[in-house]
């Protein structure tokens, strides 16, 4: 009788083992699964954003502006973003605005998310100063960027950019010149990518 309940405790004892053994290879199996599909094969997807912030002009002709941003396109690994956007500056102290439509890139080297981020903005400003016509000049921004949060669906972010928007001076039918100074800001914004 003792060895019959001592063959049938080592019996449970075995099964109990090896369930465990079949769970935790089932764990590994499912690990290498996930690790198994390279990051460079996961998929992109469609993105969009906005950012808001404030542009302090560096050249000291009181064109400081605040700014607002919205851009679309795509995320995947190395590229944080890729697409195009367009904004509105308006100048605190005059009635001078410009409307940049720009292609978007950022980036932070690698497959997977990090903290850090350069973004890089080129493209065309249609710009209305105060004492001169409308006019459409060369656009660039470069700016360096930190992830606030993130989520599986969005990433908030503060960049910290440099801005250079290039202006004409203007001639009057006269023929007179109004020097026109080029816009160069240092720019702070906040935004968010789902």
């Amino acid at each position: 009788m003792k060895i019959r309940s001592a063959l049938i405790a080592i019996a449970i004892c075995a099964l109990s083992a090896s369930a465990q053994d079949a769970d935790t290879v089932a764990e590994a199996l499912v690990a290498d699964r996930d690790q198994a599909v390279p990051a460079q094969t996961q998929k992109h997807f469609f993105s969009w954003g906005v950012d808001a912030g404030s542009a302090i002009d560096m050249t000291g002709h009181d064109m400081s502006a605040i700014d607002l941003n919205a851009y679309f396109g795509y995320r995947g690994p190395y590229v944080r973003f890729a697409g195009a956007g367009t904004g509105i500056d308006m100048m605190v102290s005059q009635s001078s605005t410009t409307y940049p439509l720009y292609a978007i890139f950022r980036t932070d080297f690698s497959p997977t998310p990090k903290l850090y981020f350069i973004e890089l903005r080129g493209g065309v400003a249609f710009t209305k100063v105060e004492t001169a016509p409308s006019q459409n000049t060369p656009f660039a921004s470069l700016g360096i960027g930190v992830t606030l949060a993130k989520g599986r669906t969005f990433s908030s972010h503060i960049i910290l950019s440099y801005n250079y928007t290039k202006l004409n001076d203007y001639t009057d039918p006269d023929g007179a010149v109004t020097p026109i100074h080029d816009m160069q800001a240092a720019c702070i914004r906040i935004g968010i990518n789902f």
